[in-house]
């Protein structure tokens, strides 16, 4: 019989390249939303809702080299077979919720090991109920979900969705998530809860109100600074804030502007793609990216001891100039998943997998999936849904090296 060496990091085997060299790796999550295409449901997806949002979370490996980006290998994470598939009803409560997990784009968060999802909404049935919770589950080493765990649910009045979120990591297990605005009558309260170390998230309060009522607005972090961008109902247009988090017990300072992202708005923006970002030089940038307009456009702020500076349209937009899309980060590449290439319904839904990658000078390159593209297309066109990565880092097992796993022929 034949020995054959295969390096496995917590169960991915997606090689590192030559022995010894180091790639950083991961897996790239795509959570609810709604398909385009209800003739695309498996069985993981569960029962569709009539707006054909799904119960499913897929999973990609991604290897993330010094020249090229590759997303491969889309699966389920979680799903009705796998039996986690994200959950109808709280079982916390005396009712019986009917919960849908779309309007997740800026809702999926990973610490510790651990994927943090909600709160959700649907898009146009009415028989919904608003998922007012935050939902986690444990990562496996293959890149399955876990169960799915509760938090409380939101104070009263529970329903703020459609909205940002953010969550500030201060290091040594002191971590906080935020519910920064959101529901149709357009809320400017802040909910925090800090993250315990089980996971779980502990009890919600509120902290410094937005500068005013918004939905379909984003956030991101950048260290103990969280930087938001208006949406859809804010009166200044393409307006963007900042405030800083207290490692103390996670309230936030007083919210100070940092401009519009775009110089003259014709237009509202929302319902955009945004990610925290460091160059390789490990400048801070925040990237917002598509939404609502279709024009793909992205902007770039860098971001100096905690403040926000000057916006910068890019030259080069979306590969994709999808609307309403979902995105987040991770050191310099930025991954935009999804989304709707116009109109405003799941049937419009897009499959593409767009990446990019941002230099020391804040400028981002881009690339998209297609068939001669290191990065796969997603198995389904969804819209709607949330977007997560979660970094694992290992290397390939050098030849008759001991102590690793082994597979005989």
């Amino acid at each position: 019989m034949k020995k054959h060496y295969f390096a496995f990091a917590a169960g991915l085997g997606l090689l590192a390249g030559v022995a010894g060299a180091q790639t950083n790796n991961g897996y790239l999550y795509y959570v609810g939303g709604g398909i385009a295409d209800s003739g695309n449901a498996t069985t993981e997806d569960g029962t569709l809702t009539t707006d054909n949002g799904v119960f499913s979370v897929l999973v990609a490996d991604v290897a993330i080299g010094a020249s090229n980006v590759s997303v491969n290998n889309w699966r389920y994470a979680a799903g009705v077979d796998l039996g986690n598939p994200l959950p109808a009803d709280n079982p916390n409560t005396v009712d019986t919720e009917a919960y849908s997990w779309m309007f997740l784009e800026n809702a999926c968060h990973i610490y510790d090991g651990r994927i943090y999802v909600g709160p959700g909404d649907w898009n146009v049935d009415g028989s919904r109920s608003t998922a007012d919770v935050v939902i986690h589950a444990d990562i496996n080493p293959d890149g399955t979900l876990g169960a799915w765990t509760f938090s409380d649910v939101f104070p009263v009045p529970e329903g703020q969705a459609i909205c940002a979120t953010a969550l500030v990591d201060f290091g040594g297990g002191n971590a906080y998530y935020y519910v920064l605005g959101g529901t149709g009558s357009g809320t400017d309260r802040v909910l925090v809860s800090k993250i315990q170390a089980n996971g779980t998230l502990g009890p919600w309060s509120t902290t410094t109100a937005l500068p005013e009522g918004d939905w379909f607005n984003r956030a991101t972090a950048v260290g103990d600074t969280i930087v938001h961008a208006t949406g859809n109902l804010a009166t200044s247009l393409r307006a963007t804030h900042y405030a800083t988090a207290s490692s103390a017990d996670g309230t936030l300072s007083a919210w100070t502007s940092s401009g519009s992202y775009q110089a003259s708005p014709t237009a509202q923006q929302w319902d955009m793609a945004i990610a925290s970002l460091s160059s390789p030089d490990d400048s801070d940038f925040v990237v917002i990216a598509g939404g609502n307009a279709a024009d793909g456009k992205v902007f770039v702020s860098e971001v100096t001891a905690g403040v926000p500076g000057t916006w910068v349209e890019q030259a080069t937009t979306l590969p994709t100039p999808v609307r309403r899309v979902a995105g987040n980060g991770w050191g310099d590449v930025m991954f935009v998943l999804g989304g709707t290439a116009g109109g405003s319904g799941v049937t419009v839904g897009i499959d593409d997998v767009q990446i990019g990658r941002i230099n020391d000078a804040g400028v981002v390159t881009w690339s998209t999936s297609d068939t001669t593209s290191s990065i796969m297309a997603m198995p389904q066109a969804r819209s709607f849904g949330g977007t997560a990565f979660e970094f694992t880092e290992f290397v390939e097992a050098p030849a008759n090296a001991e102590g690793v796993w082994t597979v005989y022929e």
